[in-house]
């Protein structure tokens, strides 16, 4: 089993995340927000999304892999790429797939993220002396 580094175990998962938008159409994303149940069923999958992110944002920001950031605000932003590059009046304004779109953005915001300094907190928020000059 391969092991990364935290916020390229957030590039993994959320580019995979991505495939589930990667063929959606406007007329797709209007049946799914009009069928009973659909908006339901893609909050909920936003929402773990959301769960898995943050908590790799935290162990990121506890490994001094970046600068301490609100991971909650940083995760929504992250996770609900997908999702808002599918609602149907972007999916019509893209000149990509929403997949696409979605992937380029997520790379934007990782690569801008504020790297590690030499102050982190562990697991139960106390501040860590490290190093860590990794890059992605």
């Amino acid at each position: 089993m391969q092991s990364y580094r935290p916020l390229e175990a957030i590039r993994v998962y959320l580019l995979a995340a991505n495939v589930a938008v990667s063929r959606t159409t406007p007329a797709f994303a209007r049946d799914l927000n009009a069928i009973v149940g659909g908006p339901e069923l893609f909050a909920a999958h936003n929402n773990y999304l959301v769960d898995v992110t943050r908590e790799l944002l935290d162990v990121a920001v506890e490994q001094g892999e970046i600068a301490a950031v609100d991971t909650s605000v940083v995760a929504r932003a992250l996770a609900g790429l997908g999702r808002q590059f599918s609602e149907p009046e972007v999916v019509a304004s893209l000149t990509v797939s929403p997949k696409d779109a979605a992937d380029e953005v997520l790379d934007i915001i990782l690569n801008g993220l504020p790297r590690g300094s030499a102050t982190g907190r562990d697991a139960s928020g106390a501040e860590t002396r490290q190093e860590n000059h990794a890059h992605l």
